[in-house]
């Protein structure tokens, strides 16, 4: 891929304006990165990068720009599948671990420290955008949707994903918390965030329904996909970290087969939309 070519039809030669506090956005970018170690949560974010990715298709158009791209893992995937890639990412440290990545992997591909809310591509430049796990991060999702828009072709594809704050694992976690403090009290300081609550760097708390609502504001959606089953769910973890790993993760793919035509009660959405 030529980086050269990418940014020249790509960026925008004007500096965005500011109009975001930055530091203010940096406290709520700290604690990117989810826990790994136990086999539900290793099956779960697997499944998770391949549903979100396998969206992204070579006959939508080859520029892609990767919006978050956190530690450069999908724009990665993506560069060595043959798209010219747009990693994006507010956070100057995590732009070194996407440069790693590329570097380590042999890939080429372009880097911006950008933000969602004012993204410096030219409007109608690319023909896809991923935006996964991330949007609930943004200070203002919705201007981020627009921003997303605007530099997508007409007919462009856009890939979003969130978690879903109502989902079943979620429902149980409120009625397990619910038990504990009738029988414990109230948690001691520093106790483990209950899993139905968002965590301190996420700023929208989306379920499947408002999260489909905001993103049909500004996208055609094509479809809706779950991913991700019970993950999360207080003391599963027990249960899972208990079984062989293979039976483990037969059980698991099994259940998060299932998760895919009933977003509503699994853990992450997935929503494939076109830019009309």
């Amino acid at each position: 891929m030529n980086a050269t070519h990418t940014t020249e039809n790509t960026v925008s030669s004007s500096e965005p304006k500011s109009v975001f506090d930055r530091p203010r956005l940096e406290e709520f970018l700290d604690d990117t990165i989810p826990p790994i170690g136990h086999i539900d949560t290793e099956v779960f974010f697997e499944r998770v990068t391949e549903e979100t990715l396998k969206l992204v298709r070579h006959e939508y158009g080859p520029v892609v720009v990767d919006v978050a791209s956190g530690m450069g893992m999908d724009s990665c995937n993506l560069a060595g599948r043959g798209f010219k890639v747009v990693s994006m990412e507010p956070q100057e440290d995590m732009m070194g671990y996407v440069r790693f990545h590329h570097k380590q992997n042999d890939r080429e591909s372009w880097y911006v420290r950008g933000y969602a809310e004012e993204l410096p591509l030219r409007d109608g430049s690319v023909d896809q955008v991923l935006c996964k796990g991330s949007i609930d991060h943004f200070l203002d999702p919705r201007v981020a949707l627009a921003e997303m828009k605007r530099i997508l072709k007409p007919g462009g594809r856009f890939i979003v994903a969130a978690a879903n704050y109502d989902s079943l694992s979620c429902y149980l976690s409120r009625i397990i918390s619910w038990i504990n403090r009738k029988r414990y009290g109230p948690p001691p300081p520093g106790a483990h965030r209950p899993h139905h609550e968002i965590p301190s760097d996420h700023i929208t708390r989306f379920n499947n329904v408002n999260f489909r609502e905001m993103v049909e504001e500004f996208f055609a959606v094509r479809r809706v996909v779950g991913i991700g089953i019970l993950w999360g769910t207080p003391y599963s973890n027990v249960l899972w970290d208990n079984i062989d790993p293979k039976t483990a993760r037969k059980i698991l793919n099994r259940m998060y087969n299932l998760a895919r035509h009933i977003p509503s009660f699994a853990d992450m959405t997935v929503i494939d939309c076109v830019n009309l």
